[in-house]
């Protein structure tokens, strides 16, 4: 027998060998995906966890004006608000009220109904920048003119107290030696009554 042929069968059955160990490897076993194979899905994985880990939209919620200032005698420039238990917000127009137009202290009604608590005429303070409410339903702000002192303005500014009844005192004109001039940025009160606040 020639070695010739043996080595042509052997190289013939090795080929066919290889073939098979070829297809059975991509037919038999789990062929691996590659990254680009992979991505689709990832991304598509990665899609849906998002959406479920998003909050949930504000659904119901909508824009509606209470109340709209019209003339100068119910206040022009409304600034900051506070609201009691029953929902009634409270607040300051830096102008408004009656000549000279020193701005007014409101309240705006859970019915949307405005009231004119106070009106500012310069000597009681001028231009208030917001209240804080107080459980007895004092209101206290700051007014960045008004009061006395400073000689050419119109005051260096005041803080004051009005009371549920809507009597206005002034608990302090700035003189502008030493106590500071034309706060801007309202009051802060803590639980101890003690009003805080910046010139």
């Amino acid at each position: 027998m020639s070695t010739q042929t043996t080595d042509a069968a052997y190289k013939a059955s090795s080929n066919n060998f290889n073939r098979q160990s070829s297809l059975y490897s991509l037919a038999g076993a789990p062929a691996k995906k590659t990254l680009k194979q992979w991505y689709p899905w990832a991304l598509a994985f990665s899609f849906l966890l998002g959406l479920m880990a998003a909050p949930p939209s504000a659904q119901g919620q909508t824009f509606s004006v209470l109340y709209s200032f019209v003339s100068e005698a119910d206040g022009d420039r409304p600034n900051s608000l506070v609201r009691d238990a029953a929902g009634n917000l409270y607040g300051t127009t830096y102008y408004g009220g009656v000549k000279p137009s020193k701005g007014v202290v409101f309240k705006l009604d859970t019915t949307g109904k405005e009231t004119v608590l106070y009106r500012f005429k310069g000597p009681d303070g001028d231009g208030p920048d917001g209240v804080v409410r107080d459980a007895a339903g004092n209101l206290y702000g700051a007014t960045s003119f008004g009061g006395s002192g400073c000689p050419g303005q119109h005051g260096c500014g005041t803080v004051f107290k009005l009371d549920a009844s809507g009597n206005e005192t002034v608990l302090h004109r700035f003189g502008g030696k030493g106590d500071g001039t034309f706060p801007t940025a309202g009051v802060i009160r803590d639980a101890a009554g003690t009003i805080y606040g910046t010139t």
